[in-house]
């Protein structure tokens, strides 16, 4: 897959100490939300100014951790991003709990607000965004939106039948259906899916049919999905099995339960069926909490033999990697991966389907996962590579284990 827009490679700019990543004639789709007026600090646009003052504006503030700017010729207009918690969402922000903006910039000619306008992204690099200074590499981690197979511990797979009136049936079978993951929280962002997680799942695009408990029988059916949010009392939360590892991010292959409330999520390899179980069903609720198993389905084995607890997730997804300078397509289930990351042919894989257009920035090679500094010098390829060697030695070395 080859790419037609163009952003050229950003440079590193110092604001009152604090270093961005400025990427110009770049931006996010201006002025609506979840970055737009109120989702800016103090949620409203600033007007007239320069792009350095509308840059100082965010430095000086903890809570802002991107930007864009754009200047018209008559109009001025500075929007620092409020980037804090969650729960400022509740006040009016659309905050960003972790959702990374460069995944949102695109060449400003793609947007009419913009597209005749001088425009400007900048990106806070004490973030977590850019780790170890290099594009995103998470390739493998399961992101809020994907299309995935849900899988049981017996190595069925989620199927949605059509059933009676206008309900689908929740079936375990050998080949299941491409469903969608959709965040409770704000579905136009684009984040990671992390142990703890509510999430939805529905089959199709954002209108057909969402995974729920059927009132009347209690079971889980695909029911039609009016564009409508579910609440953490009845969408899917997801919790782990053993150590959390990938500072909590769950990534395809990791094991996990499903609750509902107060109920597990179960497949019944018999009936071919997800049930509910409560947990405080016998013994249950003194062995579930916490839910930290070295034997994959153990418990479910020796109480309830009949029943999977344990679920996985299958990627159905491309990602993207740069070759001779041409940003590529390929499945995430013919790379190789290892934690959040993939590669494919020893190349850096990435979600962003243009590769975040950096496939000719630097020196033009075969891939791009480092974000060079701009008007800061030059590096050679044996220095970079003495340099990215010394990176992976001390990543690896500090890796944590979370209990």
């Amino acid at each position: 897959m080859e790419s037609n827009d163009k952003i050229i490679e950003p440079k590193d700019i110092e604001i009152d100490g604090n270093e961005f990543l400025l990427f110009k004639d770049a931006n996010p789709n201006p002025l609506v939300p979840p970055k737009g007026c109120r989702d800016s600090l103090h949620a409203k646009c600033i007007s007239g100014g320069s792009l350095s003052e509308c840059m100082s504006v965010c430095a000086r503030s903890k809570e802002c951790g991107f930007g864009y700017y754009i200047d018209n010729g008559t109009k001025q207009t500075c929007l620092p991003i409020y980037t804090g918690d969650m729960i400022s969402y509740k006040f009016g922000h659309g905050a960003y709990p972790e959702a990374n903006p460069i995944y949102y910039i695109r060449d400003k000619s793609n947007f009419e607000n913009s597209k005749r306008a001088n425009t400007a992204t900048f990106i806070r690099k004490t973030k977590n965004w850019f780790p170890d200074g290099k594009l995103p590499d998470e390739a493998n981690t399961v992101f809020f939106g994907d299309k995935v197979r849900l899988q049981d511990t017996f190595g069925n797979e989620l199927a949605l039948i059509q059933g009676t009136d206008s309900l689908f049936d929740a079936k375990m079978q050998a080949n299941g259906t491409d469903v969608q993951l959709l965040s409770t929280f704000v579905i136009t962002l684009l984040d990671k899916l992390d142990f703890g997680d509510h999430v939805s799942i529905v089959q199709g695009d954002q209108v057909s049919s969402i995974v729920l408990e059927d009132s009347v029988s209690g079971n889980l059916v695909g029911a039609p999905h009016r564009n409508w949010k579910q609440n953490e009392n009845s969408a899917f939360q997801i919790l782990p099995v053993n150590y959390i590892l990938n500072k909590g991010h769950l990534v395809y292959g990791d094991p996990f339960m499903i609750k509902i409330g107060d109920r597990y999520v179960a497949s019944n390899t018999k009936e071919k069926k997800l049930s509910l179980l409560p947990d405080t069903i016998s013994e249950w609720g003194k062995h579930i909490h916490p839910p930290s198993f070295h034997n994959r389905n153990v418990l479910a084995r020796d109480l309830l033999p009949d029943y999977g607890l344990i679920f996985t997730f299958e990627p159905r997804k491309n990602v993207y990697y740069c070759e001779n300078g041409k940003c590529k397509t390929v499945k995430l289930s013919e790379t190789s991966q290892k934690g959040t990351s993939a590669t494919y042919n020893g190349k850096v894989c990435y979600i962003h389907p243009k590769c975040f257009y950096s496939c000719d920035w630097g020196n033009s090679q075969s891939t791009s996962d480092s974000i060079k500094k701009g008007d800061q010098g030059s590096i050679s390829t044996p220095e970079l590579a003495i340099i990215i060697c010394s990176i992976v030695v001390i990543a690896s070395s500090l890796m944590l284990r979370f209990v």
